[in-house]
Order: C-alpha cells, then sequence, then structure tokens
C-alpha cells in the first residue's frame, strides 16, 4: 500500500465535489421551473422549411420526392427564397453556409422580428 497514487482518486473526489456544487447552484439559480421555451410559430415553421429544403436538393428532379417538397414549400410562400438557395448552392455555396443564411431569410420572410 506504499506505493499506491493517492492523486487519482483525490482529483476524482475534489471534481465530483466540484460537480455537485455547480449543480446545486445552477439549481438555486435557475429555480425548479420548467427550462423547456417552445418555439415560435415561424421558428417552428421556417424549421420545417430547413428540412423540406434539404429533401428538394438532395432529391432526383422530377421525382415524387422533389415534388412534394415543392408543392410544400409553394404552400409555405418560400420558393422565391428556395430558387436563391439552390442558385446560390449550384454557384458553389456550401450547404453550411446556405441553410442558416435561408432559415435568418424565412424568419424575416415570417415577420418574426419585425
Amino acid at each position: 500500500m506504499k506505493d499506491f497514487d493517492w492523486e487519482g482518486p483525490l482529483i476524482a473526489v475534489v471534481g465530483l465535489v466540484v460537480m455537485l456544487i455547480l449543480m446545486i447552484g445552477a439549481e438555486k439559480a435557475v429555480g425548479e421551473e420548467q427550462r423547456y421555451i417552445p418555439p415560435t410559430h415561424a421558428e417552428a415553421e421556417c424549421t420545417l422549411y430547413i428540412a423540406t429544403l434539404a429533401a428538394f436538393i438532395v432529391s432526383p428532379p422530377g421525382s415524387p420526392g422533389e415534388q412534394q417538397a415543392g408543392r410544400a414549400i409553394t404552400s409555405a410562400g418560400l420558393m422565391p427564397l428556395t430558387r436563391d438557395a439552390v442558385a446560390y448552392m449550384t454557384v458553389g455555396q456550401q450547404p453550411e453556409k446556405v441553410f442558416p443564411w435561408a432559415y435568418r431569410k424565412c424568419i424575416a420572410i415570417k415577420g418574426e422580428f419585425a
């Protein structure tokens, strides 16, 4: 037992104590209320739009998937935005740049921050 390394267990115990203190402190600071904030109508609609836009882009031209996604986008009134997003991706913009841009434009169109 002479060669037992006490640093490992000591660090683990200190880490657990700190974690418990932080958990208790956060609970007291926030309270026991529900922490979930439901999305607004525009946020939910634009999130669905981005998923539909992705389906529209990856579906083969003329396929039932593309047609269904196109109908959904048209009924939401976002086909002009979709044309712009597809055009940006056609000229080489990466999806990780186009999708956030399209989401922000959708939020602006739907009047979230107007």
